[in-house]
């Protein structure tokens, strides 16, 4: 059985470049990790559990971080509830948004702004 042929750097880029909008569309984000130079089992126990639910967040159909506080946004322009079934999946949230665009009319919605520590 051959070995498969390397993919050229071209297609190679391009899968990443989706791999990375996917993980950003998801709300997952890179985090260095300060670790200490002597193995420690848990770490890599704690590591490994991190990338297990990052892959299953991946994988999962759940809307994503920009759908959510959109519809939040929108929640609170139109003073109304939040509706638990628009976060279903990403088909039923993107279905909520375009059916209340017509209500919004010509009203901006302001969506929350991350805060950081560093400020």
């Amino acid at each position: 059985m051959p070995l498969p042929k390397p993919r050229p750097k071209e297609k190679r880029s391009v899968d990443n470049e989706i791999y990375r909008r996917r993980t950003a569309a998801a709300g997952i984000v890179m985090v260095s990790v300060r670790v200490p130079s002597a193995r420690v089992a848990e770490i890599k126990a704690i590591a490994l559990d991190w990338r297990r639910e990052a892959k299953l967040l991946l994988e999962s159909d759940l809307p994503s971080a920009d759908q959510i506080l959109q519809i939040h946004a929108v929640c609170h322009a139109l003073d109304q509830p939040i509706p638990p079934e628009a976060f279903e999946t990403r088909a039923t949230a993107a279905a909520w948004l375009h059916a209340h665009e017509r209500k919004l009319g010509q009203r901006r919605i302001r969506i929350p702004r991350h805060h950081t520590a560093d400020k």
